[in-house]
């Protein structure tokens, strides 16, 4: 053999590179090395060289897994599994034991410290081996040869016994029960075999993962062999299994994975629950955080595993409710005990989704005794309650919202073992909440009955007097139920009231029965003696006609239906809030006269009365305007029915509140009146409820911290106040201010007149002073946000149902006029929905257009014109733009659905395109007339006769000819429109190619710059390929002669890298050479900048800077703008002069022209 000296000169430098790298303390180093090595060795061939490198690197690995730090040790056992999996062929299990007792030899003449590292480095081998299976199929004296290196190092030190387990885990995970059967076991018995007093966690481990895996062999005979014992659970083992993984063992044990097996194995045994309830008691006899965590882990574990069935219900003893209620009202910031806790209660509740029959008696463990029904409350119970009802099955459902009736009503025992225990009043008020969502719960929609009848229990119990929830009783000293509880479950009632029916029969049935069952009582001698709340004489004669209304519609048929849902719903709302269901009741009446008396929605020329659609839309934004979420719902649950009667009049009612334009809160507006007509309240009422008075909206106004910053408008109100003064004063230009006025001579009667006319003058200059937001105007602002965020709700319902085409134009205009309001900070919630609202408008695709009201071409495109108004507010440009395009999408798709002609749309679109090229400041930008240019719309070819006769011209302004040129792109690539109608666009573009020619042989008269030359190359470019992937086109472009204009141009411009990209690839498309810039001398630098666009120029500077040379212009403009600015003040000055005599004399004006 060669000496080690020179057999490392023959190792290649990679080799040793990656060998030294496997000591690194970086784990991704050592990683990337060790898959570096086996690459390495893998590319070499099975000459002797190569076999030296091997045997060398192999006893370089096996050597390093005894070395003495950890990261050395990780390092080259990873790259030994590497290696070996990669060569496992080319190895035998005798070299490497040859290896091993060379390299990591055991000798008393080495330190204790070396022996040590040399027992974990035959432990670390060995894995190795197993990882990589090389030991799978081998002879038995081989595998226990590798066996015995592991025994050895378990009598050693505490972590060589530790990781000697864990090697042989690793044995008995990977074996079949016939390799099991021939080498481990009897190596178990002879080498492995303890008594029960001498177990410790990991050969108890072992010995349960080795019984899971293979029940037949290890049975009750071996382990009383081996154990001494016919079970490693039965009561005379749970101390020793207690002491061993709980007694003075820290939190973090359970990280170990013998505490998993452990959870699984107990689950699987028939001593379950004894051992279960030996666990809990020691835990809950010496409490610690440490006991605790442990607990749960096993609770956790068994929970997980599908063995447990019988044992889940008795899981849940009362000391074990006990400790984990007693951590959970803690609500500590432990982490470690929250995710511990979080983990039990997920593991809880995929056993009992998987467990029905456990669900109930699981859940009365968690809220009887010594639970609680607030056990949502609580952060580590990870709603466990809440997710548990939403997984119950439909008898499930009833036989829980039955138990939690009978809470409500005292008829279920807090605690069967004392009496006195009662039901906490937070409690009930949980079991209302719980026992109201499972009324509404979509699982239970078809079981109206039901419904109806737990409906009518909650009706008893909040309005009237009852103490079992099915019988109504009069008032009496003692109730079960108190008021308190009783206001909170009338709130929850009338909350959950429209959610327990799913559609309109089915709420008529559940409605119709409530006020069945509320008319009896109320036809009852003194019915005032069954009612919790005063009920007056003029809601009883309100009810009295509600009902006998009610009973006419039900026979008119089901076209009255929407009446008598809302009637009975508001029928129901005069227990809860009288004044506005008497006013709702009454309006109802009047709809329902108009609706019987007209045949038909359409109202006549003569007739003055609004349609009965129209008053009861007036109702429903008023019923809107209380702000109460129990109206908000009625309604959300009629209006759907509304939707097919409603008329363009009836949607105007709703988008009159919308309109922002003036400013006014509509609101206010309607409360004010209200306000004035009783005479009684002098507050304004904003959303039925009385706000500040004037004198706290003074005093409000002088609070410091909600003051806003008013921008003082020198043009309107100073100018205002001086005009008033010098009127009062009496200066109409009879008098100058050199004869001044001696008071002296003034008559009496003269200075009042005077007074008067100057108090007057500054009165109004007051009023039309701009106040500074009070907390009062803040509270108002929002409060009319959340309205129409309301009313835009009700026009999505409507775009939901197959709406009228006309009508969606003019929400669709109504709401694009609404988004320069919606900047401002206040406004932002409406902007949302706004968006949203109009999101679902452009994506609606079923529409009705018939009748009298059919929407024709010239309403498309009169709904374009009011879409292309010019935005003033900048701040809402960018979001306004990006709806324009998809209204005018939708405007398109909507005129080809009906197969309307497009002439009007397109001279619409053309007029604006026009504009677009030959203004500067245009109202539509070009990224409009990009994603135009995109669909796939025939209109598009009459589009392209704008571009030909401004876009494409000389006397066009080089900016919007790159952008034409752009377009033109655009629409060469939108070849699903090309192949719609060959033909059109055969014409069309033609007519284009023609312009193009044209323009290229105008080339040598004009300047191109090198955007415009990038921008013509590209569209060359995508011409020639169009007429290439489309052959039916027919050509009209003279190629040659393009050509020879390109290169014409190119001679006179320096190239960028994309301008060279698209003007090479032209070339090579056209069979034409590119010249290279150095092929060209550079022109001289021109000082009058004709090279590009004003308007190019003025991008460019704005992102690259301004460049040099044109500070003086800059300074010009600035001096400009300062000259314009004084201009507009002397004019003002000078109109408010007028009137104030000739003492005045202003300056003439300065002339401020460059000096240079």
């Amino acid at each position: 053999e060669a000496s080690p000296k020179k057999l490392q000169q023959t190792i290649s430098p990679a080799v040793s590179n990656s060998l030294r790298q496997l000591v690194h303390t970086n784990e991704n180093v050592r990683v990337q090395n060790a898959v570096n090595l086996v690459q390495q060795l893998l590319r070499k061939s099975t000459d002797n060289q190569d076999t030296r490198e091997r045997d060398y690197v192999l006893r370089r690995l096996v050597r390093g897994t005894g070395g003495s730090n950890n990261a050395s040790k990780c390092g080259f056992y990873t790259a030994l599994v590497g290696v070996l999996g990669a060569l496992k062929n080319n190895l035998s299990l005798d070299e490497i034991f040859d290896v091993l007792d060379k390299e990591l030899k055991v000798s008393k003449k080495a330190t204790t410290k070396e022996n040590a590292d040399a027992y974990v480095g035959h432990v670390l081998v060995v894995t190795a081996l197993q990882k990589c299976g090389m030991l799978a199929g081998k002879k038995k004296n081989q595998v226990v040869k590798a066996l015995e290196y592991v025994v050895a190092a378990s009598q050693q030190k505490a972590y060589h016994y530790k990781l000697s387990y864990s090697c042989l885990l690793g044995f008995l995970a990977n074996q079949t029960e016939e390799e099991f059967k021939k080498t481990l076991l009897p190596f178990m018995r002879d080498n492995l075999k303890t008594s029960w007093e001498e177990q410790s966690v990991y050969s108890l481990h072992f010995l349960m993962e080795a019984q899971t895996r293979f029940p037949a062999l290890i049975d009750e005979a071996f382990l009383e062999d081996f154990l001494g014992t016919k079970h490693i659970l039965e009561n005379g083992n749970f101390e020793k299994v207690y002491e061993l993984f709980w007694a003075e063992k820290p939190e973090t044990e359970i990280m170990q994975p013998a505490y998993d097996t452990l959870g699984k194995f107990a689950a699987k045994s028939k001593n379950f629950i004894k051992f279960w309830t030996f666990i809990v008691a020691k835990t809950t006899e010496h409490p610690n955080r440490a006991k605790e965590v442990i607990t749960l882990k096993l609770a956790t574990d068994a929970l997980n595993s599908v063995n447990l069935t019988k044992g889940l219900v008795k899981m849940f003893s009362e000391k074990f409710l006990e400790m984990i209620l007693r951590s959970l009202r803690q609500q500590t910031k432990d982490e470690v005990l929250k995710a511990v806790y979080l983990e039990f209660f997920d593991a809880l509740f995929e056993a009992l989704k998987k467990q029905e029959d456990k669900q109930m008696p699981v859940l009365r463990k968690l809220l009887c005794h010594p639970g609680t029904l607030l056990i949502d409350k609580y952060h580590f119970s990870n709603k466990i309650l809440y997710k548990t009802i939403g997984v119950m099955k439909e008898e499930t459902l009833k036989e829980f919202a039955n138990f939690l009736r009978n809470i409500l009503i005292d008829q279920e025992a807090k605690n069967p073992a004392n009496s006195r225990e009662k039901w906490l009043n937070t409690e009930k008020v949980v079991a209302v909440q719980i026992f109201q969502r499972i009324i509404t719960t979509r699982l239970l929609a078809h079981e109206t009955e039901w419904k109806l009848n737990q409906a009518k229990f909650l009706l008893n119990i909040s309005i009237f007097f009852s103490n079992d929830g099915e019988s109504v009783e009069k008032k009496s000293d003692l109730c079960v139920v108190p008021i308190e509880l009783a206001n909170h479950t009338m709130n929850l009632f009338y909350h959950g009231l429209e959610g327990s029916f799913s559609t309109m029969e089915n709420g008529k049935v559940i409605l119709g029965g409530l006020v069945e069952h509320c008319n009896a009582i109320l036809g009852k001698k003194n019915p005032q003696k069954y009612l919790r709340r005063e009920f007056s004489e003029k809601s009883l004669k309100i009810w009295a006609d509600m009902y006998k209304t009610v009973k006419d519609l039900s026979e008119a048929g089901e076209k009255f239906l929407v009446f008598e849902v809302l009637m009975l719903s508001m029928g129901l709302q005069l227990f809860r809030d009288a004044d506005v269901a008497q006013e709702s009741l009454k309006e109802l009446q009047s709809c329902v006269v108009r609706a019987k008396e007209k045949k038909t929605q359409l109202r006549s020329k003569d007739d003055s009365e609004p349609e009965w659609i129209e008053v009861l839309i007036d109702l429903i934004l008023h019923l809107l305007s209380q702000g109460s979420s129990i109206l908000r719902n009625i309604i959300k649950k009629v209006f759907p029915s509304l939707c097919p009667q409603l008329n363009l009049s009836a949607i105007y009612q709703i988008l009159s509140l919308l309109d922002m334009k003036d400013g006014q809160n509509p609101l206010k507006y309607e409360n004010e009146e209200d306000s004035e007509e009783s005479g009684d309240e002098k507050d304004v009422k904003m959303n039925g409820n009385q706000e500040d008075s004037d004198e706290e909206s003074n005093s409000e106004e002088e609070d410091d911290d909600d003051d806003e910053d008013v921008e003082d408008d020198e043009g309107t109100v100073t100018d205002k106040l001086r005009s008033a003064v010098s009127s009062a004063l009496g200066f109409n230009g009879t008098e100058s201010d050199q004869e001044s006025v001696n008071l002296d001579d003034m008559s009496e009667e003269e200075g009042k007149r005077l007074d008067e006319a100057l108090s007057a003058a500054f009165k109004i200059a007051h009023e039309n002073k701009p106040r500074r937001k009070t907390k009062k105007d803040h509270r108002e602002d929002t409060t009319l946000v959340h309205f129409r965020n309301r009313l835009i709700d009700l026009l999505v319902i409507y775009l939901k149902h197959n709406p009228e085409l006309n009508v969606t134009l003019e929400i669709m205009i109504a709401l694009y006029d609404m988004l320069p309001y919606c900047v401002d900070e206040e406004s932002k919630p409406l902007l949302g929905k706004i968006q949203e609202a109009l999101m679902i408008l452009v994506n609606v695709r079923n529409f009705r257009n018939d009748g009298p009201q059919a929407v024709s071409t010239e309403n498309l495109s009169n709904a374009l014109a009011q879409l292309f108004r010019k935005n003033e507010n900048p701040q809402s440009m960018e979001v306004r733009n990006n709806f324009v395009v998809k209204g005018v999408k939708f405007i398109i798709s909507s005129c080809s659905k009906l197969s309307l002609p497009s002439d009007s749309i397109e001279t619409t679109i053309g007029d604006f395109l026009t504009e677009f090229i030959n203004t500067r400041n245009p109202t539509l930008n070009f990224t409009f007339f990009s994603s135009i240019f995109n669909i796939s719309w025939l209109g598009l070819w009459t589009l392209c006769d704008n571009i030909r006769e401004n876009g494409i011209a000389t006397t066009t302004r080089s900016f919007r000819r790159i952008q034409s040129f752009d377009l033109l792109t655009i629409l060469y690539k939108n070849h699903r429109l090309i192949k719609e109608d060959v033909e059109k666009a055969s014409k069309a573009l033609g007519q284009i190619e023609k312009a193009l020619g044209s323009f290229l042989q105008s080339i040598p008269q004009i300047t191109i710059s090198l955007n415009e030359f990038k921008s013509l190359n590209l569209l060359l470019w995508e011409v020639q390929r169009c007429h290439k992937q489309i052959p039916e086109l027919k050509a009209k472009m003279n190629w040659k002669e393009a050509l020879e204009k390109v290169q014409e141009a190119r001679l006179g411009i320096q190239l960028d890298a994309t301008a060279m990209n698209s003007y090479t690839k032209l070339c090579s498309a056209l069979g034409g050479s590119a010249v290279k810039n150095s092929e060209i001398q550079k022109p001289q630098k021109e000082t009058n900048g004709v090279a590009e666009d004003a308007e190019m120029n003025e991008t460019q500077e704005a992102v690259n800077g301004a460049p040099a040379g044109r500070g003086k212009k800059r300074k010009m403009q600035q001096q400009n703008q300062l000259k314009v600015k004084k201009n507009k003040k002397h004019s003002r000055l000078e109109a408010a002069a007028d009137g104030l005599g000739d003492g005045i004399n202003f300056a003439k004006n300065v002339d401020y022209s460059d000096e240079d």
